[in-house]
């Protein structure tokens, strides 16, 4: 991608784990387009919906009248993942008191803590936010070195 390239993914999705498939396939294609693996594009994936079901679990209860949003830019060096609920806010900060700790293996992590493993080793930086009455995780991948 040149510098003056900008590329950017908008996606609205109901609050349902069977919509995120929507946003994984999306996140997929866009991270193949900009010059990263299968391999670095699922992982990605993976991260993204882990957030996404995290969002309808414990944000939103399981209920589906609600949406979530997921925005994606392309900048010359990194993608930046914005993703977007109006639900409850989460009960954790990021990333200082994450409860991941950098010695742990995903086999010691309680069940719980899988999902922010995976999107903490997968993401170049993770941060949330309350704003107004919106929970927002901010998500930054740099790109593939060409």
């Amino acid at each position: 991608m040149s510098s003056q390239e900008t590329h950017y993914l908008h996606l609205m999705i109901p609050s349902n784990k069977e919509d995120s498939r929507l946003i994984g396939r999306a996140v997929y294609s866009f991270c193949l387009h900009l010059g990263f693996d299968e391999i670095q594009s699922y992982q990605i994936e993976l991260a993204t919906v882990e957030v996404t079901h995290n969002i309808v679990d414990h944000a939103y209860s399981n209920c589906p009248d609600c949406t979530l949003e997921l925005h994606a830019q392309a900048l010359a060096d990194r993608i930046i993942f914005t993703i977007i609920d109006t639900g409850l806010p989460a009960d954790f900060v990021l990333p200082c008191s994450c409860p991941i700790d950098p010695d742990d293996t995903i086999d010691s992590l309680p069940e719980s803590s899988m999902g922010l493993y995976i999107i903490t080793s997968v993401m170049d930086s993770v941060e949330y936010e309350v704003y107004e009455k919106s929970n927002i995780l901010t998500m930054v991948k740099y790109l593939p070195e060409s």
